[in-house]
């Protein structure tokens, strides 16, 4: 193993944990005394700087173009659209989080990653969610003292934990060197998990995804596609057996009452820290009154002078594109719209030249994947995975068409 792959190594675990944690510092992270956060810091920026000496030349694509775009422009705006308005430490953390993490690795992954690059980030990244889902399943007996049975592991919300474990079932489904057996094995405790922990949009992203998949590949797949469906409703209809047979389970009446019912929680000011709807009519007053953005961090303080109901610092519009309207104007925001339409339309076009089973297939489901819950929850810095996928969908759909010239 020469230099650069041991650094490329040291990054990709690094750069994992960062991913995972979100932040350069967490106090959670301490094991006999020493943070392991600090020393998962220091080994990404050793080997990010290591890296980033390496990159000589930069092609361009126009995706890669706007995504570049997009970043230059977040990054550059937001300190002139403070200096007009407030900072808060909210808004400067998820600006160095963008700044040193989101957009570092992105850059990286589209310069320098190979394909045996990206699968082994895939896996790393896979190997936090089965831990995850381990833990879960080991808390799983305080499950009924938990509000709505919300479950969550680490200190972490039940949101993020969901999105984690339907991470790892789409990983173990799409993956195309998984053996079926580990896809029957693994993927109904991964579902279950998330059924317990009750949130909405990681289980509703995932169904989307799926309904997508099997929509588009119907004809081509049909044998796949019965016993997938088949497959879930086999997981489904065990949580209800379980239940009959007084086994220790979720309470599935009342998770299901809690997961099918999306109204509750977007109408209901007093869930979820006041209402969706309360957040998007906030969020359009506020595109209308400030067009050019307010800054990161400052969308409650801006928005709470259009209702009597205060958000604290730390809330945000729960949409991606709200968000970017909001906290760093209407411009970037479009931007990123067009970012998305260009990828889906390269998309359509790149998944018609390769097999169900590919990687370009597995990085477009998991950038998907990502693009819907950050529609539905999420702030610029739980984006980071969106971001992510996004950058390693657009280097493998690189290297896959380089390869198809070659040949």
């Amino acid at each position: 193993m020469n230099l650069e792959k041991i650094i490329k190594f040291i990054f990709i675990l690094s750069c994992c944990g960062l991913i995972s944690v979100g932040n350069f510092y967490d106090d959670r992270l301490i094991f006999f005394g020493i943070n392991i956060s600090v020393v998962i810091s220091g080994l990404y920026i050793f080997s990010l700087i290591s890296l980033l000496i390496k990159v000589r030349d930069i092609k361009f694509s126009v995706s890669k173009f706007i995504l570049y775009t997009f970043f230059l422009l977040v990054i550059l705006l937001s300190p002139i659209l403070w200096l007009i308005f407030e900072v808060n430490q909210y808004g400067v953390i998820k600006y160095l989080t963008f700044l040193f993490i989101t957009v570092p690795i992105s850059f990286i992954i589209l310069e320098l990653f190979t394909a045996r690059d990206m699968n082994f980030m895939i896996w790393v990244l896979f190997s936090v969610s089965f831990l995850l889902m381990l833990l879960g399943y080991q808390n799983f007996e305080n499950a009924k003292d938990l509000q709505g049975q919300r479950m969550a592991v680490l200190g972490g919300g039940p949101i993020v934990f969901g999105r984690w474990l339907m991470f790892g079932s789409l990983i173990l489904l799409f993956h195309p060197n998984v053996k079926r057996i580990y896809k029957f094995l693994i993927v109904p405790l991964f579902i279950f998990m998330a059924f317990a922990a009750g949130s909405r949009g990681p289980m509703y992203s995932f169904i989307l995804i799926i309904c997508f998949y099997l929509f588009f590949t119907f004809r081509r797949n049909f044998s796949k596609i019965f016993s997938l469906s088949i497959f879930l409703c086999l997981i489904f209809s065990s949580l209800f057996l379980f239940d009959k047979l007084g086994l220790k389970t979720v309470d599935v009446h009342n998770t299901y009452i809690e997961l099918g019912n999306p109204a509750k929680r977007m109408s209901d000011p007093t869930v979820g820290g006041y209402a969706r709807i309360d957040r998007i009519d906030r969020s359009i007053n506020l595109v209308m009154t400030y067009p050019l953005g307010v800054g990161i961090g400052n969308w409650a303080k801006e928005t709470n002078r259009f209702s009597d109901l205060h958000h604290r610092d730390k809330e945000y519009a729960h949409n991606i594109v709200l968000e970017l309207a909001n906290e760093s104007g209407i411009i970037v925001a479009i931007v990123f719209l067009i970012l998305i339409f260009s990828i889906f339309s390269s998309a359509f076009i790149n998944l018609q030249l390769v097999s169900n089973s590919s990687y370009l297939t597995l990085f477009f489901i998991l950038f998907s994947y990502m693009l819907i819950n950050t529609l539905i929850s999420g702030d610029l810095m739980d984006s980071r995975f969106l971001f992510i996928f996004l950058s390693c969908y657009l280097s493998y759909s690189i290297i896959y068409r380089n390869t198809l010239e070659s040949s």
